[in-house]
């Protein structure tokens, strides 16, 4: 009987959060970014699901070599064991021409740049913004135990992702 409820519990939990996406699209980002995740783990931190924010652009797609571009903003949770989160903003490119070999499989979705953009007591994104070679992310960020609006941008070149500092 605890295996078939075990089983059922699993089965149960990979279903809903399949559930979350919805387009074709969108479970096949989330799957790139469940197979990203376990690579920016301490072994105890986990992806949170429901955080994971998606948007779709043709910007600097052509800057790229790319059909479109989808800039993924999702959180890890529970680093060192205690309640530490970083939020990360990955972008994966859709390639133009679809190439089939028989040594090589090549993903719908590539990951193409991945940074750190925040976390749980410093600031957390929701928005996205793209315009021509520029990420505007927008949010909230705690300061002296209040929380204020925050835009920050991030220049965009391939394989690499900047933080534009305002001074």
């Amino acid at each position: 009987m605890k295996k078939y409820l075990i089983v059922f519990l699993f089965g149960c939990t990979f279903f809903s959060s399949f559930a979350n996406a919805e387009t074709a699209k969108d479970r096949a980002i989330l799957a790139e970014i469940r197979q990203l995740a376990p690579l920016l783990t301490d072994g105890a931190a986990e992806l949170y699901e429901e955080g994971v924010i998606i948007q779709y652009s043709s910007c600097m797609a052509q800057q790229i070599q790319a059909k479109e571009i989808a800039i993924v903003l999702f959180f890890m949770n529970s680093f060192g064991a205690g309640n530490n989160g970083h939020q990360f903003m990955a972008i994966f490119r859709h390639d133009i021409e679809e190439e089939k070999d028989d040594r090589y499989v090549f993903h719908e979705w590539r990951l193409y740049g991945l940074t750190e953009v925040g976390g749980t007591h410093y600031r957390y994104f929701t928005k996205i913004v793209c315009d021509k070679d520029v990420i505007t992310l927008s949010g909230e960020e705690e300061v002296e135990e209040d929380y204020k609006k925050v835009n920050v941008k991030f220049r965009f070149e391939p394989y690499l992702i900047q933080e534009l500092l305002l001074l």
